[in-house]
C-alpha cells in the first residue's frame, strides 16, 4: 500500500524509532531513517524495504547542524518533500 507521503524519522536504529520505522513502512510512507549507527540503520532500512516501502537511510549525529541539514537537502533531492517528522532520537 504505497501512500507517496515521506516520513523522517530520527534515532531509528533502534528501540521506539526502529519500531516506528517499521510501523511507517506498514502504512507505506516513504522513509528517511536517520540515526549515528550505520550498521543497525542499514538492517532497518532493510526491514523497511522488504515490506515493500522505500527506505533512506542516512548516518547523521542530530546534535551536529550540518549533519541534519545535510540529510534534509538530501531527502529532498530524492523526494521534493517531508510530510512528517518524527523527532525521536535521544
Amino acid at each position: 500500500m504505497k501512500n507517496n507521503q515521506v516520513a523522517l524519522i530520527t534515532g531509528a536504529s533502534s528501540g521506539i524509532g526502529a519500531a516506528m520505522a517499521v510501523e511507517f513502512a506498514k502504512k507505506g510512507f516513504k522513509l528517511a531513517l536517520l540515526a549515528r549507527r550505520e550498521d543497525r540503520l542499514n538492517e532497518i532500512a532493510q526491514k523497511v524495504k522488504d515490506q515493500g516501502s522505500d527506505a533512506l537511510p542516512i548516518v547523521c549525529d542530530i546534535r551536529k547542524r550540518s549533519d541534519l541539514d545535510r540529510a534534509v537537502q538530501q531527502i529532498i533531492q530524492t523526494w521534493g518533500e517531508i510530510k512528517i517528522v518524527v523527532a525521536n532520537a535521544g
